[in-house]
């Protein structure tokens, strides 16, 4: 059955809120949207468990809020949690595919973001994303995405810390603080610092991107 109207009327609240308060189009979520995003979570992920033979209605807007998660949680650089959104974004992809033979247009997209969110730490080749796509996209294509992001993934080294539990139960918490202090912007350098010792109250130690990175300038 399709989200009733109430429960898509939500939906499309919760996603106006999170994009009501960016600064331009392509600015990430920050910790202040986060109860949003949780929310649209819990909805998408309670209608889809409840529903294990969904109808087509139910599948394209599920895409369409799996696809905004998945965006947003790597904007905030919450990058396993979009690991794990972009796959069961391509696992209903496939579903509306196989069972409707509909193919989402941004399916070629969304499985170079799969790729790279896996990559971003270390390489990753992915067989599990691969057979996921086989069928909905032209085996040229998809291995020209997969060598595009191979060739730029990992790039810059990040702290596979931010993966836990331990660093993604704090980070908004931190972030806060942090807006909280000093709300005008600050250095990115100076940024780091910050987050490094507050990370630490709470039994986090983090690197920054600059300190792992030591030959490489930032602004």
């Amino acid at each position: 059955m399709a989200y009733t109207e109430q429960e898509a009327a939500r939906l499309i609240a919760l996603i106006q809120s999170v994009e009501s308060h960016k600064e331009h189009p392509y600015a990430a979520p920050t910790y202040r949207d986060t109860p949003a995003l949780q929310e649209l979570d819990a909805m998408v992920h309670g209608k889809l468990e409840a529903e294990p033979e969904r109808d087509q209605d139910t599948l394209e807007d599920s895409i369409i809020v799996l696809r905004f998660l998945s965006e947003s949680y790597m904007k905030q650089w919450k990058i396993r949690y979009a690991q794990h959104r972009y796959k069961e974004l391509l696992e209903l992809e496939t579903e509306l595919y196989s069972r409707f033979d509909i193919r989402d247009e941004n399916c070629g997209q969304d499985y170079h973001q799969a790729l790279a969110a896996r990559n971003i730490y270390q390489k990753d080749p992915c067989p599990d994303l691969s057979a996921l796509v086989a069928d909905m996209l032209p085996d040229a294509v998809r291995q020209q995405t997969e060598q595009q992001v191979f060739q730029q993934y990992p790039g810059l080294k990040h702290d596979p810390v931010e993966l836990t539990d331990a660093y993604l139960s704090v980070i908004d918490e931190v972030e806060r603080r942090i807006a909280e202090a000093d709300p005008a912007p600050v250095h990115p350098m100076e940024r780091s610092i910050r987050r490094a010792e507050l990370l630490r109250e709470y039994g986090v130690i983090w690197q920054s991107e600059i300190q792992l990175n030591p030959r490489v300038h930032f602004d």
